[in-house]
């Protein structure tokens, strides 16, 4: 006589699986989403090379689109620094503004001085640029900015 022998699956259906639901991933990912916003604000006080970088970024954002504008408008453009007040301005039209705890000293061609703490960064039309450098410090913090005359290219020096 043969022998049979009967295997039963243990799981009944779905609900031995283990796993999360939807809503629990959703809450979950609520919570970290949470976290990390309120947290920004804090890790920035903590890292301050963090809004030193931020600055940097911004700076070269600026002198990017001055030279593009010099270039698309065939017409010389000027961003303006105001190093009091911390702020960028390009021909006057668009204000940039810097975190206040950040030092600003620009280095720039004699006659790109407007007066004590505003000078400027000239972009012409063909590209070129009357060059310098921007300097940012914070804290023990240090990152330079500059911009070739030949080229108008702008750069973060090392």
């Amino acid at each position: 006589m043969n022998k049979t022998r009967r295997v039963e699956s243990t799981a009944k259906g779905c609900g031995g699986a283990r796993g999360f639901t939807l809503i629990e991933l959703i809450v979950v990912m609520t919570i970290l989403g949470l976290a990390l916003t309120l947290s920004r604000p804090a890790l920035q006080h903590a890292f301050p090379w963090i809004e030193l970088k931020n600055a940097a970024r911004t700076t070269m954002t600026a002198l990017r689109e001055a030279r593009g504008r010099a270039i698309g408008s065939n017409r010389e453009i000027v961003l303006y620094f105001d190093l009091n007040g911390r702020h960028l301005s390009i021909d006057g039209a668009r204000t940039v503004f810097l975190d206040p705890r950040v030092g600003v000293t620009l280095t720039t061609a004699t006659r790109e001085v407007i007066q004590s703490g505003v000078g400027g960064i000239r972009f012409y039309p063909d590209g070129s640029s009357s060059g310098g450098t921007v300097e940012l410090t914070l804290d023990r913090w240090r990152q330079v900015v500059g911009v070739e005359w030949l080229t108008g290219r702008s750069y973060l020096a090392q």
